[in-house]
């Protein structure tokens, strides 16, 4: 089996509640006369010509040209407010279902457990909180090594740094730009965790954490 197997965090193993999309449709719900401006202003910067417009072809692309100036004025009308609004929304990490079972499912057989992560330095307060800081053999966070995903250099750190074996190694993340291409390209066993179906039928995807373990196996015997 692998000895080691490291986790991306946000969104790999934690998420963080109220989501920052469900955070922007209550903030649009709330302040809908920023939505009526937006329209406003969009109809008088490009109104509708029946006269011009005579075929689905012509309407398809008025509407797409609405639709982006639409957008880019309600974000001028409210990025500020959308900023100090985000920012008093209360916010708290929590692991997801199948996070701690397979840390600790993966701690029973002997195999090193780390995170390596984009983030703040407070990760390490993060974790204690979430009660899994001691079950970690490495942890890595960008903020501190002033390198971060998807820069090789910073899996390269990752490598270098606790001298991985690669061959006996495998990462788990949840981002294909982030995660999935770079530290294959520094030769890491990668795997994408897709919570959300974005890459069904990928060779490399996982649905649920717990299924690195099998994964693992499958990977060790063909070495």
């Amino acid at each position: 089996m692998k000895k080691t197997v490291l986790f991306d965090f946000v969104n790999t193993l934690a998420y963080l509640s109220p989501a920052r999309e469900d955070i922007l449709q209550q903030f649009l719900q709330e302040k809908k006369e920023y939505i009526l401006e937006a329209f406003r202003y969009t109809d008088e910067q490009l109104p509708y010509s029946s006269v011009n417009i005579i075929n689905s072809i012509q309407k398809r692309a008025f509407y797409q040209d609405y639709n982006q100036k639409l957008f880019k004025n309600l974000s001028l009308i409210c990025y500020n407010e959308f900023h100090d609004y985000y920012n008093g929304v209360k916010k708290e990490w929590f692991l997801y279902e199948d996070s701690l079972s397979t840390i600790e499912a993966l701690k029973a057989k002997n195999i090193s457990v780390g995170i390596i992560s984009n983030f703040d330095k407070n990760l390490d307060e993060v974790l204690r909180s979430l009660g899994i800081d001691n079950l970690l053999d490495i942890l890595i966070i960008s903020a501190e090594i002033q390198l971060e995903k998807p820069n090789i250099e910073f899996y390269e750190y990752v490598k270098n740094n606790y001298n991985l074996d690669l061959d006996n190694t495998v990462y788990v993340g949840d981002s294909w730009s982030l995660d999935y291409e770079p530290s294959r390209s520094v030769g890491f066993e990668s795997f994408i965790i897709d919570r959300n179906n974005l890459y069904l039928g990928m060779p490399n995807s996982i649905q649920n954490l717990s299924d690195i373990i099998e994964k693992i196996s499958h990977v060790t015997q063909s070495i």
